[in-house]
């Protein structure tokens, strides 16, 4: 069943990371276990690497694997259901989420780190701060220092980033039998109910001063990590500087034109969520009424509606 970690109790116990990934990604795991090592020196947490069956070393980390999932059918098993499992081994209040491609690419300054951790610390109200620079100088919500207070009207509050989570909000938002994707959107429907805070760090490029704290490039314009299984197009640029060897054929390269392609097409989707429902109050109303209602009332509302139809022909 894999080794409890219930009886620590020391100042490094207060976090722990948790590498979300699975078996498939296994030659994922060099690569990203060896950015993390040079570019965050001094990381004082545990780690744990988030998979179903094997096990991973490496040099000067202590990285433990739950290995929770031997001589089970992984077919029934859903991400959902692992992460609830290994949560339920976790014993710090806090977690850190992100995966095995999110790749740090250059140093990560503890200090700032630190008073970071301290701001989901000191405030009850906040489950979430994501160190992903999504927020924009002018978005009008409450900050605090560089992480802005992520509006109930963004389809995406709760997000896959690397993320420091109240390890208690997480376990409310995670539900058995999803994807990460259906994490993402059910969880941000969830997140609803619980009227406490999420965060996410400001957008850091030529337009402010913010540098960003946890270097990671998230999307498929920085061309960096993996989509659809396959490598983004900078990641051979990324390993050679820090002399790591991989065989790109063996997953696949995505070219630059199909990378960007799919961000302008995520950017555009972005866009036109804004505009049709943050800026439209009537769309803003009948979305939240759906998102924060029992289904049993939804359903309520569909029948008066059909009676009414009938009525009114």
């Amino acid at each position: 069943m894999g080794l409890k970690f219930k009886n620590k109790k020391n100042a490094n116990n207060e976090l722990t990371l948790i590498v979300c990934s699975c078996d498939n990604y296994e030659d994922v795991w060099y690569p990203y276990f060896e950015l993390f090592k040079r570019n965050w020196k001094g990381f004082r947490y545990d780690i744990i690497l988030n998979t179903e069956t094997k096990s991973y070393s490496h040099q000067d980390l202590n990285i433990k694997c739950l290995q929770l999932y031997k001589n089970k059918d992984l077919k029934t098993i859903s991400w959902s259901d692992r992460m609830i499992e290994t949560l339920n081994y976790v014993s710090s209040d806090y977690v850190m989420l992100t995966c095995e491609d999110n790749f740090i690419v250059s140093p990560v300054d503890n200090e700032k780190f630190e008073k970071a951790f301290d701001i989901i610390k000191n405030d009850r109200r906040i489950s979430m701060l994501s160190f992903a620079g999504k927020l924009r100088d002018y978005e009008k919500t409450k900050w605090i220092g560089d992480f802005g207070r992520i509006s109930m009207k963004k389809r995406y509050r709760v997000v896959l980033d690397t993320a420091i989570w109240r390890k208690d909000a997480l376990l409310r938002n995670l539900k058995p039998g999803e994807s990460p994707w259906e994490f993402e959107i059910k969880g941000t429907e969830r997140a609803l109910w619980d009227f406490t805070e999420y965060y996410r760090y400001k957008n850091y490029d030529e337009f402010n001063d913010a540098e960003p704290i946890i270097n990671v490039p998230f999307t498929s314009f920085q061309g960096i990590g993996i989509t659809g299984g396959k490598w983004r197009w900078r990641n051979p640029e990324l390993f050679a500087e820090y002399d790591i060897k991989m065989d790109f054929s063996i997953r696949g390269l995505l070219d630059k034109e199909t990378c960007l392609k799919e961000s302008k097409e995520a950017i555009e989707f972005s866009e036109s969520y804004r505009k049709n429902v943050e800026e439209n109050k009537i769309v803003q109303f009948k979305q939240q009424f759906v998102r924060r209602s029992p289904q049993w009332l939804i359903n309520l509302f569909v029948k008066i509606k059909r009676v009414f139809k009938k009525i009114v022909k």
